[in-house]
Formats: structure tokens, sequence, C-alpha cells
């Protein structure tokens, strides 16, 4: 049985098999030692994920959420802001996209970032994982969507987490989907209800700073700017604390 591995240390994918795990072996990237650990004992999948019932909380997502972006409010702004103004260019616009994708699993994991790591050339190697899960749910939704859009809003939720699971535990895009669809078992009321008060919240404060701007252009446009650079900060803060908490028995089961 072969099974892919991530580097703790840089993220450098590996391909290995059964007879690796426990072994130690130096990663071809940064030069640093680990241990191959045999991660489908808990479930038998690739991610092994035990599933037990993790609930959200509303309040504490939020709180944990804003006290997150908060905390990395510099690194998240300055990340945003490299990732906007490179959004034009080819090919490295794939890889800063997919690493901002990658930031609330680096802030699940307590990890600290420099903005300029989304240059890392090694995000670039999810390219054709990160598109087809994404290509997935778009083929999925857009049935869902089209009967009463309701069917289509839980999916959405249901999967919410799947590019996560692509990116952080090497599971295959298919796979990453039916693991997300449990993970948000009993979770979707409030994934949604989190959603909406940061949509609404985002949307008015759109409209005020936007009617700000039309009488004070210059002091305006920046303050609308510096709402949507914070709003962006504490929603991937929040993201982060939804994967952390979903995946926190995993974490703890591999660390046993």
């Amino acid at each position: 049985m072969t099974m892919k591995i991530q580097c703790p240390c840089c993220s450098q994918r590996y391909e290995v098999s059964s007879e690796d795990f426990g072994k130690v072996i130096t990663c071809q990237a940064c030069g640093k030692d680990f241990t191959v650990a045999n991660t489908t004992r808990q479930t038998g999948n690739a991610a092994g994920l035990p599933f037990t019932p993790v609930r959200l909380n509303f309040s504490d997502v939020m709180k944990a959420g804003f006290d997150t972006g908060v905390k990395n409010l510099f690194p998240l702004l300055g990340a945003w802001f490299l990732w906007v103004l490179t959004i034009w260019i080819p090919y490295i616009n794939i890889g800063t996209t997919i690493a901002i994708v990658n930031i609330p699993i680096e802030l699940a994991k307590g990890k600290t970032f420099s903005p300029t790591s989304i240059f890392d050339k090694k995000y670039r190697q999810y390219m054709g994982e990160f598109f087809l899960v994404l290509g997935l749910k778009w083929m999925a939704l857009q049935p869902a969507f089209a009967l009463c859009v309701f069917p289509g809003i839980i999916l959405m939720l249901a999967w919410s987490q799947a590019v996560f699971l692509v990116l952080d535990k090497g599971v295959n895009p298919a796979e990453a989907l039916t693991l997300s669809n449990k993970m948000m078992d009993g979770n979707k009321w409030v994934s949604c209800g989190i959603n909406f008060l940061l949509g609404i919240t985002f949307w008015l404060g759109i409209f005020f700073w936007a009617r700000i701007m039309m009488i004070i252009p210059g002091v305006g446009g920046v303050l609308l700017l510096a709402w949507v650079a914070c709003s962006q900060v504490v929603s991937l803060g929040v993201t982060g604390v939804i994967y952390g908490k979903l995946t926190q028995t995993a974490a703890r089961s591999d660390s046993e």
C-alpha cells in the first residue's frame, strides 16, 4: 500500500509504502529528518482522521477567529497585499493563490509565516489536486444550485473543508469531499451563521465606506481598502479556527 506524506518542516510531498512506516528519512527539499508515521491507523483513509464528533460553537469560533486574525494581522495583510499586487502575473498567480488558500491551515496549526512565503514554489506542486477538487465541487454544485438553490448551499458548506484536506493531508480530491462532508456533519448551520455574519458585516462596511469615499475621495478610498483588507484578515482567522477545531482530534491522535 502506498500513501502520500508531507515533510512537517517544509510540506514537501513524498510517496511512501507501508514498509516505510516508522523509518526516519531526510527531506530532499529542506534537509531535515522526520519519521514516516502511519496515518491510516485510525480510519483506513489517507487523512487518518478519527472523526469523533466535534461541534462548533458560534461565539467561540468568532472570538478565536478574531483573536487569531489580530495576532497575525501584519503577516496576513502583507500576504494579502502581495497577492493582490501580483495576481496578474501568469503561473506565479497560481502558486500565490494556493498559498493564500493554505493560510488557514498554517493558522490552525499555530504556525507563524512570512508574507513573502506565498511565492514559495512548493505551492505550485499542488496545482493539479487544487484545480481538480475545485472542478469536482463546481460540477456538482451546478445542478444543486439549479434545484432551488438550497441544496447547493448545503453542499458548499459540507465541502468547505475539502481543499484544506487536499493541501494539508494529501488526500485525493474525491475522498476529500467525502471526508469534509463527515467533518461538517452537525456543523453546517453554525458555519452558515458565521459566514452570513461575516458577509453581511463586510457588505455593510463596503456600503458605508463607499459613501464616505464619495464625500472625501482620497481618505474614503484608503479607508475602504483598509476595510476590505481587515475583513479578509478576520475571515482567514475564522476559517483557520474552524479547520483547526474540526481536525484537532486527528492532530491529538497522531501525536499519541
